[in-house]
């Protein structure tokens, strides 16, 4: 069990809370989905990133991206 900031009040609370017990307000599911800039895991359904605002609509495009770079620059090795 770890522990996430509440988007709302931004209080420690487990992230397997339903609910934040300090503002009583509901805490989202988290998914495995990371932030690109932050590294912050992002809620599911959601593209901004709720620590720093990024989007991350291409989140996995983006990776993939990176991977293709990354081959095709050892080719020419």
């Amino acid at each position: 069990m770890s522990l996430i900031n509440c988007p709302h009040c931004k209080h420690k609370v487990s992230e397997d809370a339903i609910k934040c017990p300090n503002c009583n307000k509901p805490v989202p599911v988290l998914s495995d989905r990371s932030c690109n800039d932050c590294g912050e895991r992002l809620p599911k359904r959601k593209r901004k990133c709720p620590n720093c605002g990024s989007d991350n609509t291409n989140n996995n495009n983006k990776q993939k991206t990176n991977n293709m770079a990354s081959n095709n620059n050892n080719q020419f090795l």
